[in-house]
């Protein structure tokens, strides 16, 4: 029975340890990584509440952001969750040790559109390869310093930039498309209506021909 409910405390033991360990150095890096607070800066304001569903293992747990830092607890709050984010084990590990592309794209995120490119856009500067490229700032910022990071950090936000470039570049031309053929289809009602009055008089003409002529 004592092994029974030591095997059941274990899991828990352990989620709180990783909560306390995740709270401390993420409260830290949110304190001292200009880059990261300023891409928190919309969360910290909402005091924004995410949920995080880990699979294989099954567990989850909060996060709230607030002004000195994340708060992580394993029981639900009051305030119902803006956002909810899901993955495995491995798909966290990939996203956040390795800083892995595929794996920061596998974690699902469920809320609204902006706040769901918003966090996204936090989590891919959260990796730990991308905090630690500009781990010697991390004791250099000021209030007043101008925010400033390494490639590695802004490489994320360039190719969203570009991608976002090429997809209003597309946008344009399918505009320009659709306004070419709203104006053949324009010129063809022009065209049709135009025939069908010409039509519509020659038929009055020849009936008004044929009354008089009888």
């Amino acid at each position: 029975m004592k092994n029974t409910q030591q095997n059941q405390k274990s899991p828990h033991l352990l989620l709180n340890l990783s909560m306390i360990a995740l709270e401390t150095f993420y409260s830290f890096i949110f304190s001292h990584d200009d880059v990261v607070k300023q891409h928190a800066q919309y969360f910290i304001q909402q005091q924004t509440v995410v949920k995080v569903n880990l699979y294989i293992p099954y567990l989850n747990f909060y996060v709230r952001f607030t002004p000195h830092g994340l708060l992580f607890d394993s029981e639900a709050p009051t305030q119902k969750p803006q956002l909810e984010i899901s993955s495995t084990l491995f798909g966290y590990t990939q996203a956040f040790l390795l800083g892995n592309k595929r794996g920061l794209r596998g974690i699902k995120i469920y809320g609204s559109q902006q706040e769901k490119d918003q966090f996204r856009d936090l989590l891919s500067q959260l990796a730990l390869p991308h905090l630690l490229s500009d781990w010697h700032k991390w004791f250099l910022s000021s209030p007043n310093s101008e925010v400033t990071a390494s490639k590695n950090r802004i490489q994320p936000l360039l190719e969203k930039i570009d991608y976002q470039r090429s997809k209003i570049n597309s946008l344009q031309v399918d505009v320009k498309k659709y306004r070419n053929r709203l104006q053949n289809l324009k010129r063809q009602q022009r065209l049709i209506n135009i025939s069908f009055s010409i039509i519509i008089v020659l038929l009055l003409g020849i009936i008004l021909y044929h009354y008089f002529m009888n």
